[in-house]
């Protein structure tokens, strides 16, 4: 589901006028601290975690009652994805449509973000600290370290008459991240 495919999901949603919730788009998620997209979903109001089971509680409904799609598939399970590959994420948080399904607690789509006519990509790098022997060396005692980087453009493109390229009608975007954790169990006294 491309992003525009995300907005109508909510528009849909929202055509009997009794559904609820909220959009965040890739220039707020770029301005977020938050790293995962449930972390991202809590930003949305009736949306908060549901202790230490990682799962999101829309409106005080059990974890099992919300349901998430990553591009309009349902998923069950992880939903970890790196977030410069996210591009919107739409939180239904109540009076959801028949459409949709009999989900009770409320529904997150995870809208992806697609190849570009343009080569693009980035590169980000967050540091609390090093490896030195069995012990971290930096900020922190931690030492997390997290590396993410996505990169996206054309592969071809239609051509005139005259062989001149006119628009990318395929494309590629690739994102990933890699995360290290010297002592993810630090002692509060060394």
């Amino acid at each position: 589901m491309d992003p525009a495919s995300a907005c109508q999901f909510v528009h849909l949603a929202g055509s009997d006028g009794g559904a609820s919730g909220g959009t965040v788009t890739r220039e707020e998620i770029n301005k977020m601290p938050s790293r995962s997209a449930l972390g991202i979903t809590q930003t949305v109001a009736g949306v908060s975690s549901a202790g230490t089971g990682g799962g999101l509680s829309i409106r005080g409904a059990r974890t099992n009652s919300t349901w998430v799609y990553i591009d309009g598939i349902k998923v069950r399970g992880s939903t970890a994805l790196p977030k410069s590959a996210i591009e919107e994420v739409a939180v239904i948080t109540g009076g959801i449509p028949a459409s949709i399904g009999d989900a009770t607690g409320g529904v997150v789509n995870i809208a992806l973000r697609s190849a570009s006519a343009t080569y693009t990509g980035g590169l980000e790098v967050i540091t609390s600290g090093f490896a030195s022997g069995d012990k971290a060396i930096g900020l922190d005692r931690y030492g997390y370290n997290l590396i993410e980087g996505s990169l996206s453009g054309p592969i071809a493109f239609s051509k005139d008459a005259d062989g001149k390229k006119l628009r990318p009608i395929l494309g590629f975007f690739v994102s990933g991240n890699y995360t290290d954790i010297v002592d993810p169990n630090a002692a509060f006294g060394g």
